[in-house]
């Protein structure tokens, strides 16, 4: 994002709401700060243009953030991608996450905030299939824009004691719209009726 679309998201970021102790993972221990900023659930309907209006009017930029992400994907896959789940996590030093999976087809993670010291640490880190071994990470570099397959296993990684700020992330699950004609094109040359 240019740097004034950055700033702009930064401040609607700060200016969210979190809500304090977060559990994500069930049955664990492993609370943070968190907003929703559409749906917070497993079944995953993409945003309609409905809720994508409702989304605009209270997160602007945010929302423009997305439609930079979406650019992105669909230029990369060759085929359409919506989002179904959209948030903002916070974590404070000692708020470590856990080595997880995402539900969806892809992950963007965005890094909003404009200050931040790589000392801090505060990335996110992937992992191999059977999570034995790290094979990425990616410094929480601001204005960072990461996207990937939710398959990989990753985590948000811990922060230092020396950092007094929340690491804060915008967070978008990704669905490949199936029923798009680019879909069903690249889908059926790539799997041919015998």
């Amino acid at each position: 994002m240019d740097e004034k679309s950055h700033k702009l998201i930064e401040k609607e970021v700060n200016d969210i709401q979190l809500i304090p102790n977060w559990n994500s993972v069930v049955n664990t221990v492993n609370w943070y700060w968190h907003s929703r900023i559409f749906q917070d659930t497993t079944f995953l309907p993409v945003a309609r243009a409905k809720d994508i209006q409702k989304i605009s009017e209270k997160t602007p930029h945010i929302m423009n953030l997305w439609k930079e992400i979406q650019k992105k994907i669909n230029d990369s896959l060759d085929y359409k991608c919506d989002f179904a789940r959209a948030y903002i996590n916070a974590q404070t030093y000692a708020t470590d996450g856990l080595i997880h999976c995402d539900d969806g087809n892809y992950t963007a993670i965005y890094y909003p905030l404009s200050e931040w010291n790589i000392e801090w640490e505060g990335g996110t880190c992937f992992y191999n299939k059977n999570k034995t071994d790290v094979i990425h990470y990616n410094a929480y570099i601001p204005n960072r824009l990461v996207i990937f397959d939710a398959n990989i296993p990753h985590r948000a990684m811990p922060i230092t004691r020396e950092c007094y700020k929340l690491r804060s992330v915008v967070v978008f699950k990704c669905v490949i719209d199936v029923n798009s004609e680019q879909y069903a094109r690249k889908f059926y040359l790539d799997n041919p009726i015998k």
